[in-house]
């Protein structure tokens, strides 16, 4: 596709990836996305900043992101969906705005049966994946121990 666009290894596509210094394996993965992307001549400018939420204000400063959000505080979607995908949500840097699935958060918002707040759960995935509002591309396991 980028080929056909006229992106080569010399006129590669480039992409400004921001991170942060908060989460050190972040900028790991940006690196091997760098590399790996190289292969497609895409070119990634990688730049870690102190001051990530400031930083994302500028929309016209970075072109993606490499962000850490636990979703592990509630064990639940609504958690989530609230904040990544409503359109005032407090992680939604892209400003996703989809109607549709806001009114669908709002529904989750208001059940409490569990095999709904599922079916609703589902049907926002099923809806949102169709404008790609993120791209999840890695999963870093959590262990948390304690001693008494």
């Amino acid at each position: 596709l980028l080929a056909k666009d006229g992106y080569t290894k010399e006129h590669p596509f480039k992409i400004k990836l921001i991170t942060y210094d908060g989460r050190p394996e972040l900028s790991k993965i940006a690196q091997v996305l760098q590399s790996d992307a190289k292969k497609a001549n895409i070119e990634i400018d990688i730049k870690s900043v102190d001051d990530i939420e400031g930083y994302l204000k500028d929309r016209s400063a970075w072109d993606a992101t490499m962000y850490s959000f636990g979703t592990i505080p509630r064990g639940d979607t609504g958690y989530f969906f609230n904040q990544a995908y409503k359109k005032d949500g407090a992680i939604n840097k892209g400003d996703y705005n989809n109607s549709n699935v806001d009114d669908l958060i709002n529904q989750l918002n208001h059940t409490v049966d569990v095999k709904e707040r599922h079916n609703i759960s589902n049907d926002i995935i099923k809806l949102s994946s169709r404008d790609v509002p993120n791209s999840y591309i890695a999963y870093n396991d959590q262990i948390v121990a304690a001693n008494s």
